[in-house]
């Protein structure tokens, strides 16, 4: 159920009443509040998925925010498990899911808010880049791997993340969407979202998180470790880009500032 301590003033408050902004979260307490109020100055109040498995403050910190919370104990230990069971919660027609190392950009948002009420298909595809600072500049990947969809060879690193709650198949297997439909299309490139995986986490704790993925399923891990180490590529593959604006430019400061301060202390 959605926790009562959110408040009803936040439903009345949140300008999307087609769409619900999803975010699972575990143990994300480092950067969960900073990530809150970037949703928040984008006029977004996002509905925080938390796992009950959770081991660190990342309950308090969202509950003394006056955050949406949903606890929920999924049956499997990743977040396509997670799915299934915030379509039962969720009121409205439309999710969008975000994990909690990802932020959606101004363009998207206001896509979402205007553009996605005249979508007939019941799953997109969004655009979703992968920042990193790279000589002092917040810079994005287009490294050749992440054109894969072969509907369209141009879109940048698609992550099937807006769905009809309702008209689409649940699944629970890693590394895939978490739903399924033959009923897609994509959304407007511009209209992206970022992840700051590399910013957060260190090399050490990325490869901690492969270790988990290898646990559950083989290859689940390692097969996919050419996604987690840009400072593993040769740099001129990454084909570095800069961000068109500095949107993300204080976030990612924080993100990197966080991954420093986490590595110092240990």
């Amino acid at each position: 159920m959605l926790d009562e301590h959110s408040g009803a003033s936040l439903l009345a408050n949140n300008a999307f009443d087609h769409l619900t902004f999803l975010v699972p979260t575990r143990n994300s307490d480092r950067w969960v509040g900073r990530f809150l109020g970037f949703y928040r100055d984008l006029g977004v109040e996002p509905l925080y998925l938390l796992d009950s498995r959770s081991t660190d403050n990342t309950e308090e910190i969202l509950r003394t925010s006056g955050a949406r919370i949903a606890s929920i104990h999924p049956k499997v230990d990743r977040v396509e498990g997670m799915l299934e069971i915030a379509a039962d919660i969720v009121q409205s027609p439309w999710i969008a899911r975000f994990d909690d190392d990802e932020l959606p950009s101004k363009d998207l948002v206001s896509w979402l808010k205007y553009g996605l009420p005249n979508v007939e298909v019941d799953a997109l595809w969004l655009s979703r880049r992968e920042l990193f600072w790279y000589q002092q500049r917040l810079v994005y990947s287009r490294l050749e791997d992440y054109y894969y969809h072969s509907d369209d060879l141009s879109f940048l690193c698609p992550q099937l993340r807006v769905y009809r709650k309702d008209r689409v198949q649940y699944v629970t297997d890693i590394h895939t969407p978490g739903i399924s439909t033959p009923r897609v299309g994509f959304a407007p490139d511009i209209a992206y979202f970022a992840h700051l995986d590399w910013l957060l986490r260190s090399p050490d704790e990325r490869r901690k998180k492969l270790e988990r993925y290898e646990a559950q399923k083989e290859g689940g891990g390692w097969g996919f470790a050419r996604f987690y180490f840009p400072e593993l590529h040769r740099q001129e593959d990454c084909r570095w880009t800069d961000m068109e604006d500095s949107d993300f430019n204080e976030i990612a400061k924080f993100a990197q500032a966080l991954q420093s301060k986490t590595e110092r202390s240990r």
